[in-house]
């Protein structure tokens, strides 16, 4: 995995999901484990805990693991 940070503040992990297994995006505990340890490796810090949930689908949208 190749990080670069864009400016000095204020950074944002972004991770693209397209062409990934869709059984492993919905994988609640996959999820967190990523929002947990990602920052760890790329030398971020988080500022809470990271909290996983299922969004019901609507009309507009599939819903999913948010």
């Amino acid at each position: 995995m190749e990080v670069e940070k864009i400016h000095g503040n204020e950074n944002h992990p972004i991770i693209d999901g397209i062409g990934i297994n869709p059984k492993i995006l919905d994988d609640k505990r996959f999820i967190k484990s990523i929002l947990t340890e990602l920052p760890k490796i790329i030398d971020m810090h988080t500022l809470t805990r990271a909290k996983v949930i299922r969004a019901t689908p609507k009309e507009w949208d599939t819903g999913g693991i948010t």
